[in-house]
């Protein structure tokens, strides 16, 4: 769900009661709400499902991106995060691998 609180778009997920208490009061955005939850309320990446294809591809659409990896938890975007930084320092800036 995106809503528009001003000029930049938010991209509105499971962002718990700080979204809720901050922008997701409005009657639009909690019909939207409603309506989506009515269609798919959680899904896993360990399962198919035929709508993901279509979310990864607004998404990158939104952003510009070539991919999108959706996250269920801050945990698991921190270490999927810093793997990516990681290769990225081993490929493009050539940065020794340390084995412990």
């Amino acid at each position: 769900m995106q809503a528009r609180t001003s000029t930049y778009p938010i991209l509105a997920s499971n962002a718990g009661s700080k979204a809720l208490n901050w922008f997701l009061v409005h009657p639009k955005i909690m019909k939207a709400l409603i309506e989506q939850a009515q269609t798919l309320t959680l899904s896993s990446r360990a399962f198919y499902n035929e709508k993901f294809s279509v979310f990864a591809e607004y998404l990158t659409k939104l952003f510009g991106y070539d991919m999108v990896l959706p996250m269920n938890t801050g945990a698991e975007g921190v270490e999927t995060s810093l793997k990516l930084v990681r290769k990225w320092g081993f490929e493009k800036k050539e940065y020794p691998k340390i084995r412990h």
